[in-house]
């Protein structure tokens, strides 16, 4: 049964556990062309309302990268604290890069990368 879809080439992550509403991470997937052949990335956040009868998610977040995503892993790591309290979003990248970001910022509309790592040699999967 179809709950919710998502029209995008994308690699997600669920939101922890802790995290009320239910929430998608969605970065741009490497080494895929959408219907338009665009080259762009973003990470992204949808919401997931279930009471809502459409297909729908509602974007609540995003911002946009320099890397397209191998995998998107969501953290409860800081989840609640002042610093991070929606946790922590890791992209593994294309090109070996490894980018970190602040869920809370990324909802906020603010900067939300917080440290990359270019340094890993081949793809971050």
């Amino acid at each position: 049964m179809k709950v919710k879809e998502l029209q995008k080439m994308v690699n997600v992550a669920w939101s922890p556990v802790q995290q009320d509403p239910i929430m998608l991470a969605a970065g741009t997937a490497a080494q895929q062309l959408d219907a338009t052949f665009s080259t762009a990335a973003a990470l992204e956040l949808y919401s997931i309302n279930l009471e809502d009868p459409s297909y729908d998610l509602k974007l609540v977040g995003s911002q946009t990268s320099a890397h397209r995503f191998h995998k998107v892993v969501w953290s409860p790591l800081d989840f609640g604290t002042a610093a991070n309290p929606n946790g922590v979003i890791v992209g593994g990248c294309e090109g070996g890069v490894i980018q970190v970001y602040s869920a809370s910022k990324l909802l906020a509309g603010e900067n939300a990368l917080m440290a990359q790592q270019d340094k890993h040699n081949g793809a971050v999967r």
